[in-house]
This record gives structure tokens, C-alpha cells and sequence, in this order.
């Protein structure tokens, strides 16, 4: 890891009338912005990459990566506020990716378990049940193949539209179907022999 971030609340504009500034600032790279940016999507990022990488001990560190990395090339950043996400996403779909490839290539550091605590959602309305429940969505989905677990993840876990899952993924929109449609299938299948998931996806209580 190159660089760490504070967690806490900064200072400067917020809210939608200050968006234009927030970006000018951003791409002057001032400081106040670049931790706005990681405050507002920080949870994003990191929910995304445990929904592509599954349990990981790395995610922390792969989504400081990811904030890096943004900070490296924001200045080329030509958007308005609302495309941050997206850009965003993007660069964690290739931080993934690479992720993806340092682990086939050392198939021993699959076997390392993450601290459930570090992906546990917060928050004091989510109750054990959920918690639950997510950890043994991720363990299915941690089992689909690479392509596969990236659209599924975006498409079904993120909702987002396919357009944005195709661009995040420099895939087509038809490639997109097709891979969605697979691995929802396969996690259907998958989850139907956990009790707790398939009481989840028949709508009653586990």
C-alpha cells in the first residue's frame, strides 16, 4: 500500500449545489476533496470488491488501492458529480481483475480466510439475521467464475444498469445478459442447498 486515508468528516462544500466545485477541486486535487471523495464512496467501493473478490483479507487494502489509483488520474476525470460512481467502479473492476490474476497465480493465498468482522455491513439497523444471511450470499458468489462473479456482483448485487455494468467492464451489453443470466443460475442453484439463502430467495423467514 502506497498511501492511507482518514475515516472521519472533512470539511469543505457538500450537498448537490456544490457539486461542480467538488469536482473542480478534485481535479486540482485539493485536499479537502479527495477525502469527500473517499468519505462518500469508500462503503461503495469496498462493498463492490467484496461482491467480486468474495471473503479476501485483502479488500481493505485492494480498496485503498483504488483510491490511489483515482487520485493518480483524477485530474483526467472529465465528468460531472454523478459520474464519480461509476468511474469509481471501473477502477475497481481492474483493481479486481488484478486481484483475480495475483491469485491464480498463487493459488495458496486462496485458502487465507478474512476476519468476518471486516465485512460485516454497519450500521444499527442491520440485524444478525442480514448479516448472516450476506456472508452466505458472498461465499456463493465467491464461488462463480471470475468473469461471471463481476457482472452478477454490479448487475444483481449493485443494481446497476446494464449499460453501466457493460462500460465498467469494456464488454458489451449482450455479453452482459448472457453472463448475468449464467451466474444468476448458477447462484440460484448453489444457494437452493444453503437453508438460510433459500428461504431468503422464497421470500419467508429462514
Amino acid at each position: 500500500m502506497t498511501g492511507t486515508f482518514p475515516p472521519g468528516a472533512t470539511s469543505g462544500p457538500s450537498g448537490s449545489a456544490h457539486d461542480a466545485a467538488f469536482v473542480e477541486a478534485l481535479r486540482r486535487r485539493e485536499s479537502w476533496a479527495l477525502a469527500q471523495m473517499f468519505d462518500r464512496y469508500r462503503r461503495e467501493v469496498e462493498r463492490v470488491l467484496i461482491g467480486m473478490l468474495g471473503p479476501d483479507s485483502e479488500v481493505s487494502d485492494v480498496t485503498q488501492d483504488v483510491f490511489v489509483r483515482a487520485i493518480r488520474s483524477v485530474h483526467k476525470f472529465r465528468g460531472e458529480a454523478p459520474a464519480l460512481r461509476r468511474w469509481l467502479v471501473q477502477i475497481a473492476v481492474r483493481a479486481a481483475k488484478n486481484r483475480f490474476r495475483h491469485l491464480h497465480s498463487r493459488p495458496w493465498l486462496r485458502s487465507r480466510e478474512a476476519d468476518p468482522r471486516e465485512q460485516e455491513p454497519q450500521g444499527p439497523s442491520v440485524s444478525p439475521e442480514v448479516v448472516d444471511a450476506l456472508h452466505r450470499t458472498y461465499a456463493v458468489v465467491s464461488t462463480l467464475p471470475d468473469a461471471e462473479r463481476l457482472v452478477f456482483t454490479l448487475r444483481v448485487l449493485e443494481r446497476m444498469a446494464l449499460p453501466e455494468v457493460a462500460d465498467a467492464c469494456g464488454i458489451s451489453v449482450a455479453t452482459v445478459k448472457r453472463r448475468v443470466a449464467k451466474a444468476t443460475k448458477k447462484f440460484e442453484q448453489r444457494a437452493a442447498r444453503d437453508p438460510v439463502l433459500r428461504a431468503w430467495i422464497e421470500g419467508r423467514p429462514a
